[in-house]
């Protein structure tokens, strides 16, 4: 891969700061430090203890798009659907940030499309899988599902959401693909390009910074390589110790730091 033509693309960063400061450090060393090729998918804030520093950050990267978290900041959703443990961080994170700070978040887009113009692929971004209950792609039959709404010229489409690494795929024939991170990591091996055929529409999600669930406490990002059309997960450890105890600090709630923990 070809640093010059990549993008990376992270998503869920859950005002998780030790989290998103490993992930940085990791792409300076790989020559990737330009925050204007760094691409948010939404959740920048929530769970975490952190929303300032996190904001922050977000602000410089060429792309940041809403997550739900986001939208929560308005008040415009079904309470009964959310976690309460998730609404009472929302509270928190109200009080630690300013106004320009939340008008900043409340006004992000909820997707973006670019088009590459050496390759002509065109990529969407996006933090919710599009047509599935609750944005959610877990098996082939949410595939089929969410590329019915989802525009055939659009080559890959990177979401988040789900805190859960993952890749589908329907095939020229219209067969559909999908693999779980067990399986990304077995077919493919974390931090190994995948070359992604012309033939195949994708659907990436690139796990989370600061909060994922797949069993592997590990944060998670992806990075695009525009001119080769290919991908690659790159999964670190961070000092999880150190961003509980600053919910410790924040007095944010148990179950929350718990599930940081497992991964889950």
């Amino acid at each position: 891969m070809d640093k010059k033509s990549c993008l990376v693309i992270m998503s869920d960063i859950h005002s998780n700061i030790v989290a998103l400061n490993r992930a940085l450090e990791y792409l300076k060393v790989q020559g990737m430090e330009n925050p204007r090729k760094m691409v948010c998918l939404g959740d920048v804030i929530g769970y975490g203890p952190k929303p300032k520093e996190c904001v922050d950050i977000a602000r410089t990267f060429g792309v940041c798009l809403s997550g739900n978290h986001e939208s929560y900041l308005q008040g415009d959703f079904d309470k009964r659907r959310v976690n309460p443990k998730a609404l009472e961080v929302i509270e928190y994170t109200k009080k630690v940030l300013g106004e320009d700070d939340l008008n900043w978040l409340t006004g992000l887009p909820p997707n973006q499309t670019i088009t590459i113009p050496k390759t002509g692929n065109t990529i969407a971004f996006t933090h919710y899988a599009p047509g599935v209950s609750d944005g959610y792609v877990e098996s082939k039959d949410d595939t089929l599902t969410a590329f019915g709404g989802i525009s055939e010229n659009v080559s890959v489409t990177f979401t988040g959401h789900t805190h859960k690494p993952a890749m589908a795929a329907v095939d020229a024939k219209g067969h559909p693909h999908y693999y779980t991170a067990d399986d990304l990591k077995k077919y493919f091996g974390w931090d190994k390009p995948i070359l992604l055929e012309p033939d195949q529409r994708y659907i990436v999600n690139v796990g989370s910074i600061g909060q994922p669930r797949d069993g592997d406490e590990r944060l998670s990002l992806v990075m695009y390589d525009m001119a080769e059309h290919s991908i690659r997960w790159f999964r670190t450890d961070y000092n999880i110790e150190k961003t509980v105890e600053q919910m410790e600090e924040a007095k944010l709630p148990e179950s929350l730091r718990e599930r940081l923990l497992q991964g889950l």
